[in-house]
């Protein structure tokens, strides 16, 4: 490929990436709210158990976190990982919030008894990404993919669309879920564009091209089809449908309220995205630490094979940050089935190319002359 015509698919490249949807930066990762019956130092304690339990399940994406082997170590002793803490509401980051040594019973109760009824904390990002990877669980920052969810619900066999604020309880489960789990979920807003494209039978029946073409508006990279309807009195049946990146999962979930299986269905959409999103485990674990010396440190260039279209291009430099293993990948030079990317890794060259080739998307290549991975078709 010429220079000259390398340089214009690299510039429709460029275009094509920059608009594409962009991930939404989520804040509070780190932080956990829990309710306590006191200020005793045995309910202190056993608040910041659970809050740290709460940040670890956010920062790996991981909804079952066995607190066994290192995490259960590290739970006898919560406050090691405690940057502050305090009772009644946190206040803003970086609005001169009192450490929590400061923050003893006697100013608790100060505040008064309903400030009590809440313990608030900020853990430390840093041990708590070193706790995480020791677990062996992936660190996933804090650009998550915006997810959009469609709901169709079914009573009295009448479908009908759920929008943003258009039932408290369904709202509730989305925040709550958005929280836990720290990932950006939305509903369309439903109003005259939306319900002029896309109606409840189209989320029902799965027509995602039609959902796909509605949702551009909202800058959406995962998109979620959930149906749930009223089999009888006490029974509610529902399906939802995960797509992102071309790709798509599908899962029912049943229950007693509708609440419920809308709760467990956005955990069940939270464990797809973080499959696909939250990859690598441990960037730099210590045996990546002991072969570093021996290794070196990684090349800023990458190349990647199978790479046969404007779609492949797009996955593959996807899975690249995704992985953990580089924090950023910018597209340098075009040959026939690959791309030559210019990264910034986050570690030595063992340790990323562990991260890059955990997902099984990209593999390395053996006996190549340069730092080369192969996209899965």
């Amino acid at each position: 490929m010429s220079r000259f015509l390398a340089g214009g698919v690299l510039a429709v490249l460029g275009l094509a990436w920059s608009a594409a949807p962009p991930a939404a930066t989520v804040s509070g990762l780190y932080d956990a709210e829990v309710p306590v019956a006191g200020q005793a130092a045995a309910e202190r304690d056993r608040a910041l158990r659970r809050g740290l339990l709460e940040v670890v399940v956010r920062v790996s994406g991981q909804r079952r976190v066995p607190p066994t082997g290192v995490l259960s170590g590290a739970l006898q002793s919560p406050s090691r990982y405690v940057r502050e803490y305090g009772y009644g509401a946190a206040p803003v980051a970086g609005g001169g919030a009192r450490p929590g040594a400061a923050a003893d019973a006697g100013a608790g109760a100060r505040a008064g008894a309903g400030a009590a009824s809440r313990l608030w904390a900020r853990y430390d990002p840093a041990t708590v990404n070193q706790l995480v990877r020791q677990a062996g669980l992936p660190v996933w920052g804090d650009a998550r993919p915006q997810t959009l969810v469609w709901l169709a619900v079914e009573r009295d066999g009448q479908p009908e669309l759920l929008g943003a604020g258009e039932s408290a309880a369904v709202d509730s489960v989305v925040r709550s879920r958005s929280r836990a789990r720290g990932l950006p979920l939305a509903l369309p807003s439903l109003d005259g564009e939306d319900r002029s494209r896309v109606s409840a039978a189209d989320v029902s029946s799965g027509a995602v091209d039609r959902v796909t073409a509605a949702s551009r508006r909202y800058h959406a990279e995962v998109l979620v089809l959930g149906q749930a309807r009223e089999r009888v009195p006490g029974l509610w049946e529902s399906r939802w449908t995960v797509v992102s990146g071309g790709a798509s999962e599908q899962f029912n979930v049943d229950g007693d309220r509708l609440e419920k299986v809308v709760e467990e269905g956005l955990d069940r959409v939270g464990d797809a995205v973080a499959t696909r999103y939250a990859r690598g485990g441990p960037a730099a674990t210590a045996t990546g630490a002991a072969t570093a010396a021996a290794d070196g440190p990684a090349p800023p260039d990458l190349v990647v094979t199978g790479v046969d279209s404007y779609t492949a291009y797009l996955r593959a430099r996807r899975e690249l940050v995704a992985s953990g293993g580089v924090t950023s990948a910018q597209p340098l030079r075009l040959d026939p089935g690959r791309v030559t990317f210019h990264v910034k890794p986050s570690g030595d060259r063992e340790a990323v190319s562990r991260s890059l080739s955990a997902g099984g998307a990209l593999a390395p290549v053996e006996g190549s002359p340069d730092w080369t991975f192969q996209l899965a078709p």
